[in-house]
């Protein structure tokens, strides 16, 4: 008979030492043969696969913890920055420039992987009547947010200020406290509320109750350290965001431009308006029509942007008429998208005698073209929306509605423009070069067309123009 080993075989709580065990294993060989030194060797193998077992059967019985929410959602928003818009100034500038300025603010958010910007914080700019100065009036009331919402996450959301999140740099003031003497323009933009750092300043400026050089004024510096919302726009003279889009070099990213024209859609009742415009205006149900940009006013005159245009408003009407009998659709009308307060005689303002031949002329001709259209077969209807557009269809219907002011007549032209049939534009205007990008990212390329001193001629690149940049001075 084989004896049992006199020592006990290792265990799992007890350390093993190879190399002894192998010198008994030899050692007990010769004693008992080789038998006894499978039965070692089997013996612990058993041992280690019983405590493998029991170390298995743990980890199998132990609970598994759920993954956190943030990597099981795939909804949840990437970041939770927030960017605001410093006021003032706000967007300014004329109605394309304030949209340059918001595309610039646009990319701004996406380069810092900013996916919001706080909808409160976006005041335009607009002009009302009988106001020496711009004044503040608030995104929502001009535009269809929800459509623009429908372009995330390829543009940044616009969110409204929420009373139950934290913000460490927003302030909305109780309705009560705002100045009952002021416009109801006045009290939607108070009420929106302001950069925390900055309230009371902003709130002056929107009340008019404090004045300050906005084109001299920096406030970015005061509000740095604000991190909900992250504060950008400011600075001096044209300001940061119009220096960002020129130093896009035309070249802007994230297709960004494409994507705002297409997003800037004017709210409903807008949109009514301006079709109502067409339909009253045109002589048939079928509203083929010419949308003219004449880029006339005194401004542009005086302007380096305005030195190679053609400054005779009548003559421009005749060419865009010669245009109209040579398609093959029956054209019905030619909307005119002018400014007419800067048509108008304004002997004490820069540059009125240099040009005064064309300013006397313009407006006279402008309004009679408006009453007896232009003769195509019949009666051609030459025809302004904006301004009487919104006296017509909303003011007149709605007697204590707010005055909104000339950017949105701008809006409302701008509109108008970009649905009709044929658009013609002018090189060195941001307004028919936004026209032009608009229609182009429409389908409406081929379409579009720009008046020149020798005629109009059809916007090569498949009617995509180049972006619009600053004018250049002779010699520089």
């Amino acid at each position: 008979p084989i004896e049992e080993p006199l020592s006990t075989p290792p265990s799992a709580s007890t350390p093993t030492n190879e190399p002894k065990l192998a010198s008994r294993a030899r050692k007990f060989s010769r004693k008992t043969g080789f038998g006894g030194a499978i039965i070692i060797i089997i013996t612990v193998v058993v041992v280690l696969a019983c405590c493998l077992f029991i170390v298995i059967h743990l980890i199998s019985t132990r609970p598994i913890e759920e993954p956190p929410p943030m990597i099981r959602s795939i909804s949840q928003p990437k970041t939770d920055k927030l960017m605001a818009l410093i006021f003032p100034p706000g967007l300014f500038g004329g109605f394309r420039n304030q949209v340059i300025r918001l595309l610039s603010l646009v990319v701004r958010a996406k380069k810092n992987g900013i996916d919001s910007i706080l909808l409160n914080s976006i005041q335009w700019a607009t002009q009302v009547e009988n106001e020496t100065s711009w004044s503040p009036i608030p995104m929502d009331l001009l535009f269809d947010v929800e459509y623009w919402n429908t372009f995330y996450p390829k543009l940044p959301r616009l969110v409204r200020y929420d009373k139950n999140k934290a913000y460490d740099c927003w302030h909305v003031q109780d309705p009560l406290v705002i100045p009952s003497n002021a416009s109801e323009l006045t009290k939607h933009v108070v009420s929106r509320g302001f950069l925390t750092p900055i309230y009371n300043l902003s709130k002056g400026v929107a009340t008019r109750e404090i004045y300050i050089a906005q084109r001299q004024t920096d406030l970015l510096p005061n509000v740095t350290h604000c991190q909900h919302p992250i504060a950008y726009g400011g600075g001096k003279m044209g300001g940061r965001l119009w220096n960002d889009y020129v130093h896009f070099h035309n070249d802007i990213p994230y297709n960004a431009q494409a994507l705002v024209l297409q997003a800037l859609r004017p709210l409903q009742q807008w949109r009514n308006v301006a079709t109502t415009c067409v339909e009253k205006h045109t002589v048939s149900q079928d509203s083929t029509y010419i949308a003219l940009h004449a880029r006339v006013e005194l401004e542009m005159m005086v302007h380096t942007c305005g030195t190679n245009m053609e400054k005779n408003f009548t003559k421009i009407l005749e060419m865009v008429f010669d245009m109209s009998k040579q398609q093959k659709e029956t054209v019905n009308g030619v909307f005119v998208a002018v400014g007419r307060s800067g048509m108008e005689h304004q002997e004490q303002a820069p540059g009125y005698k240099r040009f005064k031949h064309f300013i006397d002329e313009n407006i006279i001709s402008l309004n009679r073209r408006v009453t007896s259209g232009l003769q195509n077969q019949g009666r051609l209807p030459v025809f302004e929306c904006g301004q009487q557009a919104l006296q017509d269809y909303y003011y007149n219907l709605n007697p204590n509605a707010i005055d909104y002011g000339s950017t949105l007549q701008s809006m409302i032209n701008f509109h108008v423009a970009t649905e009709a049939s044929i658009f013609v534009g002018v090189r060195g205007s941001s307004y028919s070069t936004d026209i032009w990008t608009t229609r182009f990212y429409l389908g409406k390329g081929d379409s579009n067309y720009e008046y020149t001193p020798d005629g109009i001629i059809q916007i090569d690149n498949g009617g995509l123009p180049p972006p619009h940049s600053n004018c250049k001075r002779k010699g520089k």
